[in-house]
């Protein structure tokens, strides 16, 4: 029998080179399928006649109750290529930080902000488990799209973001979550092969970021947007699958074509309802106390 609350491997250290060396394989395919975004787009219900890409839909569903008022401090926590951050820093008059512990990744989203010429976003190499190079009590809103599937530690991630943000401000987390707080047999198989290839440490239901975040911040809402989200994979492997073997191995390597050759897994999962895809909003409370995680 597997948990899904409990990290298959909980050495933070062998984590993070494990996301680091698939981050390094996987940045350039990654982009080249999906765009600068590299993260769910929003499918359903269809927005007809959009000028954005289903990527920025969901970027735009997912802060839509948020104030980006002129000079507020937004973080993006595990920032991938920076895309999201460039996003909200061409469109608000905000300041904006994304960190990341991948140097491949980072180096692509500094590129990327110095050739739209933006001044108000910066990018910095940190873990979201320490975020040592962040201020106490200083952002507004922190955002965590589709990074802390692989946080070792979820609760360290959230003692963290409880930290760096300003009484009242406001955290948005869009994970992959399990449908289930124990699998066994075939499932407990499947989980941990997802987990693995995938350099996922744990993957818990959304109950149990619903338990999680309400001990210390106020809970705005949980939801499940699986249905809104998990075309997006068809559409990725409809487009992988236009990419000769020798195209796949010029932009990802051998790390990255075994990757590529399991991301069915993924789809499968999503469309069996085995993944989930949890978004949270919460607040954190006026009190300055530390966090009770």
């Amino acid at each position: 029998m597997i948990q899904t609350n409990i990290p298959i491997e909980s050495n933070h250290a062998i984590n993070v080179k494990k996301i680091e060396r698939q981050w390094h394989a996987l940045s350039n395919i990654w982009r080249k399928v999906w765009g600068p975004h590299i993260h769910h787009g929003y499918y359903y219900p269809k927005i007809e006649n959009s000028a954005l890409t289903p990527q920025e839909i969901l970027l735009e569903n997912l802060t839509k109750s948020f104030h980006f008022i002129q000079g507020c401090n937004v973080v993006d926590v595990g920032c991938g290529m920076g895309e999201t951050a460039i996003y909200f820093a061409k469109k608000y008059p905000i300041n904006i930080t994304g960190i990341n512990i991948s140097d491949t990744q980072l180096e692509i989203a500094k590129t990327e902000a110095k050739r739209a010429l933006l001044t108000n976003i910066t990018f910095i190499h940190d873990d979201a488990h320490l975020m040592h190079k962040l201020e106490d009590n200083y952002y507004d809103i922190m955002l965590s799209i589709e990074s802390a599937e692989q946080y070792t530690k979820k609760e360290l991630f959230l003692r963290q973001a409880f930290r760096v943000l300003k009484p009242g401000g406001k955290l948005l987390i869009a994970t992959w979550c399990s449908d289930k707080e124990t699998y066994e047999g075939k499932e407990a198989k499947e989980y941990l092969a997802l987990c693995n290839i995938f350099c996922v440490p744990y993957m818990p239901t959304i109950e149990y970021y619903r338990q999680i975040l309400g001990k210390d911040f106020h809970l705005i809402s949980a939801q499940d947007w699986s249905e809104n989200v998990k075309e997006s994979w068809k559409i990725g492997i409809d487009k992988l699958n236009e990419l000769s073997y020798f195209q796949l191995f010029k932009l990802s390597g051998f790390d990255g074509i075994r990757m590529i050759r399991k991301i069915e897994l993924l789809q499968n999962a999503f469309e069996q309802g085995r993944i989930r895809y949890g978004v949270f909003i919460a607040e954190k409370s006026l009190s300055t106390t530390l966090p009770n995680f």
